[in-house]
């Protein structure tokens, strides 16, 4: 599944203390390279990253599980 190599290629590149979860800060910076690859300047607001964050942390534990990526992406994605 494409997907799940994009996740999984996400994980290998931000999740630096391979806690197996994205904290915010390394969120933060996955967002920041991707605006950046997409030609836009790689600022951005940091309440919007709250609210977007916020959205996909379903759990509410202040951490992104790769499920909650996964929905994430087809979101995104629009599918």
């Amino acid at each position: 599944m494409v997907i799940k190599k994009c996740v999984n290629d996400i994980w290998n590149d931000y999740d630096k203390d391979n806690s197996g979860v994205l904290e915010k800060d390394e969120a933060k910076k996955f967002v920041q390279a991707t605006l950046l690859e997409i030609g836009d300047n790689g600022e951005f607001d940091d309440a919007a990253f709250e609210e977007c964050f916020n959205e996909f942390d379903v759990n509410g534990n202040e951490t992104l599980e790769k499920s909650e990526m996964v929905t994430f992406i087809k979101k995104v994605a629009g599918l």
